[in-house]
């Protein structure tokens, strides 16, 4: 049996969330910082340290290609190898970033690409200024057609151009 290993490509700056200027839901763990690489070594001694620990930890899995940037300084697909997609899953949680990441999935080649975001938390109205707030806001500048597959804690969204 041959298989296949499409490329993943995952983009981090491993920095943990920025500040928002986003009203952060009382019930999270958002605030500026967490999530940096480290932050959850002393619960979790197997997370990599560093970024080189965590980029050696990717290293076994080929068909992964990290991307170490800030996901506002991204530049075009390309420039990293990124060509024609069909997924993409955006788990950066709040709002600023969600955006970043939005528009350069517009630069990305795609007719329909289906994106699940990792904290979109409908009918929850603490989380209404981040994940889905940039998503509708890119769906509005852009007119792309979108069909909703699930809205609850993980959202799930078919878009097309």
């Amino acid at each position: 049996v041959q298989t296949c290993a499409l490329p993943i490509f995952t983009i981090d700056h491993f920095k943990g969330l920025e500040k928002s200027n986003k009203p952060l839901p009382r019930t999270s763990d958002w605030r500026q910082g967490s999530f940096a690489l480290g932050a959850w070594n002393a619960q979790h001694p197997v997370f990599p340290k560093t970024i080189d620990e965590a980029l050696l930890k990717l290293s076994t899995k080929p068909n992964i290609k990290p991307i170490v940037c800030d996901i506002h300084k991204l530049t075009h697909p390309s420039d990293y190898g990124i060509t024609k997609i069909s997924i993409c899953n955006v788990d950066v949680d709040i709002y600023e970033p969600t955006v970043s990441s939005l528009e350069f999935l517009s630069k990305c080649d795609w007719e329909e690409v289906f994106i699940r975001f990792d904290d979109w938390h409908g009918g929850e109205r603490d989380y209404d200024f981040h994940e889905r707030k940039a998503f509708y806001e890119w769906i509005e500048k852009y007119k792309y057609n979108f069909e909703i597959t699930h809205g609850g804690y993980i959202g799930g969204v078919y878009v097309k151009r």
